[in-house]
C-alpha cells in the first residue's frame, strides 16, 4: 500500500464503530419480543449497524484495491454552480418535508418529496415517477407500521 488515504481511515473507523455498536445493541437490547411480529427493540438498530459495517467494509476493500492499481482516476476537484444549486434544493426539499410531516401526514408528504427528489436528480418520466413515489411510500409505511410497529405521523 502506497499511502493510507483519508477515505480508507474513515471507512476503517466506521467498520470498527459499526461492530462496536452492534455488540452494544446485542448486549443491551433484546432481538425478539413475544408481542412483536418482527423482532424486538434491538432489531432495527442492529440492521443499521450491519448496513454500516457492510458498506464501510466495501469501501475499505475498494480503497485497498485502488491503491494497488497502477492507473488511478482523479476525483472531480471542482464543484460547479449546478451541483451547489442541486444540493441546496435537496436541503430545502427535505426541510419543507420535515416541517410539513405533522400537518399533512406521512402518506401525503413522502410521495411528494420522493417525486421532487426524482425530478431534481433528472428523472422526469411522468408515468413512472408517481408510481415509484407512491410505491416507495407504501413500502416504507408497510415496513414501519406492519413489521416494526412504529407509528408514523
Amino acid at each position: 500500500m502506497k499511502r493510507m488515504t483519508l477515505s480508507f481511515i474513515v471507512s476503517l473507523t466506521f467498520v470498527g464503530l459499526g461492530v462496536a455498536g452492534l455488540a452494544l445493541v446485542r448486549a443491551r437490547l433484546p432481538f425478539s419480543s413475544p408481542v412483536a411480529a418482527f423482532g424486538g427493540p434491538g432489531t432495527f438498530p442492529a440492521i443499521y449497524f450491519v448496513i454500516i459495517v457492510v458498506f464501510s467494509a466495501i469501501l475499505v476493500v475498494t480503497e485497498l484495491i485502488g491503491s494497488f492499481s497502477a492507473s488511478t482516476s482523479k476525483p472531480k476537484s471542482k464543484i460547479e454552480k449546478n451541483d451547489i444549486a442541486r444540493i441546496l434544493s435537496v436541503i430545502v426539499a427535505v426541510a419543507v418535508y420535515i416541517s410539513s410531516l405533522h400537518t399533512v401526514g406521512f402518506t401525503i408528504a413522502t410521495p411528494i418529496l420522493t417525486f421532487a427528489l426524482l425530478w431534481l436528480f433528472g428523472y422526469r418520466n411522468m408515468i413512472i415517477s408517481p408510481v415509484v413515489a407512491i410505491g416507495f411510500t407504501f413500502l416504507l409505511y408497510s415496513v414501519f407500521q406492519t413489521f416494526l410497529k412504529i407509528p408514523l405521523p
